[in-house]
């Protein structure tokens, strides 16, 4: 949306009150004024108005309030293009070419950084291929909506290696050989959360759940005792900020019976619910 500048207490300008007094009853020549501002900008004329353009914002009252807006110095004459130039528009405003630009890098800049935070969607049911996926800066939730049916790990395939990082004490996870299959990531749990859920969750949940795992799968924590929280986070309807929590809980809980038993009763539900 274009904007233009019009100082506070304008109409109490002497040239605003000149040219009112001027042109005559109605405040015809301010109300010109102000609706040539708001047409320079709305078409980024840099202040230019091309002959017949006051007579479409006023009407037949035009010709006198133009007159009285040039008398007073607001408006000035273009002699070279015709038509008339509002005085020192381009002090206060910036340039057509100028908003262009900015625009232009804007643009430029939000496109990068939605291929960055979403990196793509998640494959629609029926088979339809999913869209290509987003560079290796992506997130690791970009990657599971891009194709939650890839797995990478370190050094293995096309995917961002970035995505994991070395466990606590340097030992570096087996390569993944022929036959053998590769170990859950981030993006592969955040995909089987996604499906199980009745609906798709908010695009902001699953950033959020996608860093909470990718934190805690660095830290070197079992992918099944981080699948055994999220499905807490899941089933209890928790914020994703309360994974790590549940995590704990699966991993701190004593057995009973031979089998690790929930207690969520320590969890905060008082967190944002999904």
């Amino acid at each position: 949306m274009a904007v233009a500048l019009l100082f506070t207490g304008y109409y109490r300008h002497p040239k605003m009150m000149s040219a009112n007094a001027a042109a005559g009853a109605g405040f015809v020549a301010e109300v010109l004024f102000t609706r040539a501002l708001d047409y320079c900008a709305e078409h980024g004329t840099d202040g230019h108005l091309s002959p017949g353009v006051p007579d479409q914002l006023l009407g037949r009252r035009a010709s006198r309030a133009v007159k009285a807006l040039v008398a007073a110095g607001l408006w000035e004459v273009d002699a070279e293009r015709g038509g008339h130039l509002v005085h020192d528009y381009l002090e206060w405003n910036r340039t057509a070419a100028d908003l262009a630009r900015r625009s232009e890098t804007k643009r430029r800049a939000g496109k990068k950084g939605a291929q960055v935070r979403w990196g793509g969607r998640l494959a629609k049911p029926g088979g339809e291929e999913a869209p290509a996926k987003a560079d290796a800066m992506a997130e690791p939730m970009a990657d599971a909506m891009a194709d939650p049916s890839q797995s990478y790990s370190p050094g293995s395939g096309p995917g961002p290696s970035s995505l994991r990082s070395d466990p606590p004490g340097g030992r570096l996870p087996p390569p993944a050989g022929e036959g053998q299959a590769s170990p859950p990531t981030a993006q592969t749990l955040l995909a089987e959360h996604v499906d199980t859920c009745r609906r798709r969750p908010p695009g902001q949940v699953i950033g959020m759940l996608g860093r909470q795992l990718k934190s805690l799968l660095e830290e070197g924590f079992d992918p099944d005792d981080v699948r055994a929280g999220l499905a807490i986070v899941r089933e209890k309807g928790l914020s994703p900020t309360a994974l790590p929590s549940c995590v704990d809980q699966v991993i701190n809980q004593p057995k009973r019976g031979g089998a690790a038993a929930l207690d969520t009763s320590t969890v905060d539900y008082s967190q944002v619910r999904l």
